[in-house]
C-alpha cells in the first residue's frame, strides 16, 4: 500500500529548509508506523515482517511529493490488504478524533466523555452531545500520533508550508491554516483536592522559593518530578532533605488534555508521615 504526502509552500524552493523537510519526513513516517504497529498487533503479526520505506517522488518549485510504501513478508501477503486498510482507518480516524476532541475542549475547557465500543463493525467517532463513541484502537492511535501531527502543523504555523496533504487511494487528511491550531492538544492544569501519599527522596530544595525536585518511587523505579512545599513545612523539608526515602502527603497537580489523558506535572507537598 502507498500513502502519499503532498506539501506546498515557497520555503520548499530553498535548500536552507532541508531541516524542515527532514522534520516532515520523520513525523509523517513515525505517525504512520505507530498506527501500523497497532494494526499488526490486531492481526497477531510481528512488526519485523513489515517494512515501511519513505520515497521522495517529485520536487517542483514550491511543492514536494513523498510516498510511504509498506512491504510485507511474502508468506503473510494474504493479510496485507486487511492490515494496510486497518492502518489507514486508525490514521484517519485518529486524526478525526483529535479534531473532534480539540474543538470540544476549546469550547468547554473539558475533555469529551469517550465511550469505547469494540464490537465488530462498530461505527467510529459518533458524537452525541459531549460524548464520542470510538474504539480502543482508534483512541490509542490518537494518543500516540497527536504529538507527531503537532510537528507537522508547526510547519504551517511557521510558514514553511501552506498546506500538507496525506492521502490513501480513497481519502486524505489535511493540515492548513484552517486546522493547524488544533495542535498541540489543548489542556488545562488542575490541583487535586484529594491527599495522595507518596514515597520519595528530596533531591533539590530552595528554601526561599519552596521549590524543588523529588524522586517518586513506584515499585522498583523512580521518576523525577518538581514539587512546591507549603511554607509551614519548611523545617520538615530541610530535615527530610537528608533522608534517602520519606513518606510525603501531597496534592497532585495534573495536566488534562482534550483526549482525557492526565499527566502529573507537579506535587504540592503539605506534610510528612512520621514512622
Amino acid at each position: 500500500m502507498e500513502i502519499k504526502i503532498h506539501a506546498e509552500g515557497n520555503h520548499f524552493e530553498k535548500s536552507s529548509d532541508i531541516k524542515s523537510l527532514i522534520t516532515m519526513l520523520a513525523k509523517y513516517e513515525s505517525t504512520y508506523t505507530q498506527c501500523l504497529k497497532i494494526s499488526a498487533q490486531k492481526y497477531e503479526l510481528s512488526t519485523t515482517l513489515l517494512s515501511p520505506r519513505v520515497k521522495l517522488t517529485a520536487v517542483s518549485p514550491g511543492s514536494i511529493n513523498i510516498c510511504l510504501v509498506t512491504e510485507i513478508a511474502t508468506a503473510f501477503a494474504p493479510l496485507a490488504p486487511q492490515i494496510f486498510n486497518y492502518t489507514w482507518l486508525l490514521y484517519k480516524s485518529g486524526y478525526d478524533l483529535i479534531g473532534i476532541a480539540s474543538k470540544h475542549f476549546k469550547s468547554t475547557e473539558k475533555p469529551m466523555n469517550i465511550e469505547i465500543n469494540n464490537s465488530p463493525g462498530a461505527i467510529i467517532n459518533i458524537v452525541q452531545g459531549d460524548q464520542v463513541t470510538t474504539t480502543s484502537d482508534v483512541l490509542t492511535a490518537a494518543s500516540v500520533i497527536h504529538k507527531g501531527f503537532y510537528s507537522l502543523a508547526q510547519l504551517i504555523k511557521e510558514n514553511y508550508a501552506n498546506m500538507i496533504t496525506i492521502s490513501s487511494p480513497k481519502e486524505h487528511i489535511l493540515f492548513d491554516d484552517g486546522n493547524c491550531n488544533t495542535y498541540p492538544l489543548p489542556s488545562k492544569v488542575e490541583i487535586e483536592t484529594e491527599i495522595t501519599t507518596i514515597e520519595c527522596n528530596i533531591t533539590r530544595f530552595n528554601k526561599r522559593s519552596l521549590l524543588g525536585s523529588i524522586d517518586v518511587f513506584y515499585d522498583n523505579e523512580s521518576i523525577a518530578k518538581p514539587f512546591v512545599a507549603t511554607p509551614d513545612i519548611l523545617d520538615e523539608c530541610l530535615e527530610n532533605f537528608k533522608s534517602q526515602r520519606v513518606t510525603a502527603r501531597t496534592h497532585k497537580e495534573v495536566e488534562v488534555n482534550a483526549l482525557g489523558e492526565t499527566t502529573i506535572s507537579k506535587y504540592h507537598l503539605i506534610g510528612f508521615e512520621i514512622d
